[in-house]
């Protein structure tokens, strides 16, 4: 198989009707959260620490004893659900995750369905 080739996945209706939904319904979250983020003050400081959230994604912690990473951004998004609420903390975590599948050359199908997932 060349490199180029794409990779087909047959999906099943019941797999395809589960993958829709789960995006459709965090979309519909995801809208939930901007609003209430844009209706959250100080907005210079929470989209500072969405930021920050952001950048320190492509940081990883190596725990070498039990083979494991840990994602330094936890802690931005962890404050942001502390100090500005669910709707902040909800952007910064699906900000996350989409650049994180894109940066991993995800199909967009994937980045949505991961996305969608956390939200």
């Amino acid at each position: 198989m060349n490199k180029g080739a794409a990779k087909t996945i047959v999906q099943s209706p019941g797999t395809r009707l589960y993958l829709q939904a789960v995006v459709a319904l965090g979309s519909l979250v995801l809208v939930q959260a901007i609003i209430g983020a844009a209706r959250t003050p100080q907005p210079l400081a929470w989209l500072s620490l969405g930021a920050l959230a952001l950048l320190s994604g492509w940081f990883r912690l190596s725990v070498k004893s039990v083979s494991a990473t840990v994602g330094i951004d936890d802690t931005f998004c962890i404050a942001a659900a502390l100090l500005f609420g669910p709707s902040v903390a909800t952007l910064a975590v699906v900000a996350h995750s989409v650049v994180y599948t894109l940066r991993r050359r995800r199909p967009l199908p994937q980045v949505a369905f991961n996305g969608a997932a956390l939200a």
